[in-house]
């Protein structure tokens, strides 16, 4: 009898004691995200030459595409309003997102990693909760200037729905994580590769090629079905089709693929990083 009375009491307080650990650990990581937005507050005047300069190449590209498009032509499926706000939507999740693989690559290239890996927190997860300050106030900081600017420079969005930013404003969220993730997997591969920017630079190339310039329906449709099978134009091309020609298709094959892909540079950024640091205590740091 007393047998079977312990055992669900010692599954209910193992339980708890469960849930007070991801408690503390989930707790550890908030106080890290809510530190580096206090930080990045206090120096938020800084953000303002970014969004300088956003506005800048936002101007360049505004009168560019006037040029292309020269009196009210339709290319390929996009007007010259949907173009203009395509590109504000895009330049502004580049513009706002913090990038970890230069963070992570100088920290191992540096051999600092091996004095934070004694530190009370796993360094991956640090990075990130630290990064979503910054992001966060870049992100209302470029908006309102990217918003603003559109209206004055192109008008209202014929067609848009405010209502729809309740599944737009998910996938813009989705494209930032689907990058930050991707950046830190090829970040940590400084645990094996003297020299990685490679990486970094043949994966910044294809991002800006396959959706952040041009939509995937400008290039040839060989190269538009080799596109939408790759991670790059759902970290920028996917929410700003989603803003200027918003469909339920097109959402839940964009929001879908997100899911894949940030899942896969998610699992792939943690066997990376717990690979290179049994590898770093195996040689003895």
């Amino acid at each position: 009898m007393g047998t079977a009375l312990s055992t669900p009491i010692h599954e209910g307080n193992g339980r708890r004691r469960a849930m007070t650990a991801i408690g503390r650990k989930t707790g550890k990581y908030l106080v890290v995200a809510k530190t580096g937005l206090q930080n990045n507050l206090a120096y938020a005047v800084n953000f303002f030459f970014d969004t300088f300069f956003y506005i800048f190449f936002l101007f360049i590209f505004i009168n560019l595409w006037r040029t292309i498009y020269g009196q009210g032509q339709v290319i390929a499926g996009y007007s010259l309003s949907q173009m203009i706000w395509y590109c504000i939507i895009t330049e502004l999740i580049v513009v706002s997102t913090s990038s970890p693989f230069h963070e992570l690559n100088n920290e191992i290239k540096s051999g600092n990693i091996a004095y934070l890996l004694n530190k009370p927190y796993n360094l991956l997860a640090y990075q990130f909760s630290h990064s979503l300050g910054l992001i966060g106030i870049k992100l209302v900081i470029n908006a309102v200037a990217g918003i603003g600017f559109g209206l004055a420079f192109a008008g209202p969005l014929a067609g848009f729905l405010p209502g729809r930013l309740v599944f737009i404003v998910p996938v813009m969220i989705g494209a930032i994580l689907v990058n930050y993730f991707a950046l830190a997997a090829l970040g940590l591969t400084a645990f094996w590769l003297e020299e990685n920017t490679a990486f970094f630079w043949i994966y910044q190339k294809l991002t800006f090629m396959l959706g952040l310039f041009l939509p995937v329906e400008f290039f040839p449709a060989w190269l538009q079905k080799i596109a939408l099978v790759l991670p790059f134009p759902y970290t920028t091309y996917g929410p700003a089709k989603l803003v200027v020609a918003f469909t339920w298709e097109g959402f839940l094959r964009i929001i879908i693929m997100q899911g894949l892909y940030l899942t896969v540079f998610l699992v792939l950024s943690a066997l990376l990083y717990r690979k290179g640091v049994r590898m770093l205590n195996v040689n003895g740091g």
